[in-house]
């Protein structure tokens, strides 16, 4: 009886491994815009666009190419509505 426990145990374990792995090799890695890159486009709907044609699994990479005088804010809800940046949170400069 314990060597059976044992053995389920090692298959149950061996099972997961194999998903984990599964589920890595499906995952995407995506460049946001493309070519293009991350910037404010000409056009509005430009990235709304961009991300109707890919399909986005969980455990996707998006990854946010711009340039290095450009930088990232973390900012409120509020703030982002208005479009104005008094106080923000986190600032990257590159």
């Amino acid at each position: 009886m314990n060597n059976t426990k044992s053995f389920l145990v090692v298959v149950a374990a061996a099972a997961v491994v194999m998903l984990m792995l599964q589920k890595t090799a499906e995952s995407a890695h995506h460049v946001v815009g493309d070519d293009k890159g991350w910037t404010v486009p000409s056009n509005t709907s430009a990235y709304a666009t961009w991300a109707s044609n890919h399909k986005f699994v969980v455990g996707d990479e998006l990854e946010f190419r711009y340039k290095l005088e450009d930088g990232v804010v973390v900012i409120l809800k509020e703030e982002f509505d208005s479009c104005k940046i008094s106080h923000p949170m986190i600032e990257i400069k590159a």
